[in-house]
């Protein structure tokens, strides 16, 4: 059974105003998480929750297979948390409860897509209720009772301080529907690189995203051009 992809994108933003439509290399910053869901090629349903019909209509625009959820006024205020939008998603299109479902955060345009397949196949393999990113840095972090890892690389998380940064997360449809959260402590995944996992909350981000992204692409152009 193919999981479900949900991607909650709202049209306030605090820092940088209309987020999800600003430009990241030539595309609203949107798009690239539209773009590494369907590249996934892993899921039975893509949806897209806003409030905005601008960012609607231009995500359906350019993906077609698109599943597009209006908000309502009441799941579209600060107050709003996202289980709640989940939740009202799950019920709304009758998602089966024995299935899975990721949610991935729009404003981290540098996740890769090989994640979210290694993650699914992960969840699939250890019949986990969450499984979530995480990252190697200064903040705190949900880690389960027995402290044990699972990922593609193993790794001792005595030694290690993480963070949950939500890029990716799986979870089991059944669990949000009776626990009203996601903040389950159980599983968690480990990106290689800091890079993939960054959340762009303000244009100092955005400007260190760009940098990232450039270099990327010309060490990439590199390596191709001496392979050749």
């Amino acid at each position: 059974m193919k999981p479900y992809c949900l991607i909650l994108a709202r049209k306030r933003s605090q820092r940088i105003k209309k987020k999800n439509l600003i430009s990241f290399d030539g595309y609203p910053l949107i798009f690239w998480t539209l773009k590494n869901a369907f590249e996934a090629k892993i899921f039975g349903k893509i949806i897209l929750s806003s409030d905005w019909d601008e960012l609607l209509s231009f995500s359906k625009f350019y993906f077609k297979d698109l599943i597009l959820h209006k908000r309502k006024k009441n799941l579209s205020n600060s107050k709003a948390s996202s289980e709640k939008v989940i939740i009202n998603i799950i019920r709304e299109y009758r998602l089966k409860k024995e299935n899975y479902c990721v949610l991935l955060q729009p404003t981290s345009p540098l996740r890769k897509t090989d994640y979210i397949k290694d993650m699914w196949k992960v969840v699939k393999n250890k019949q986990l209720k969450t499984l979530y990113s995480v990252s190697e840095i200064r903040k705190k972090t949900y880690i389960n009772k027995k402290n044990r890892f699972f990922g593609i690389q193993k790794k001792n998380l005595n030694n290690k301080k993480l963070f949950l940064n939500l890029s990716i997360y799986f979870f089991k449809t059944s669990y949000v529907l009776k626990n009203k959260t996601l903040k389950e402590k159980i599983g968690n995944y480990y990106f290689h690189q800091k890079k993939h996992s960054l959340d762009l909350d303000s244009f100092s981000d955005l400007r260190k995203f760009k940098c990232i992204y450039r270099y990327d692409k010309f060490k990439n152009l590199i390596v191709k051009t001496y392979k050749n």
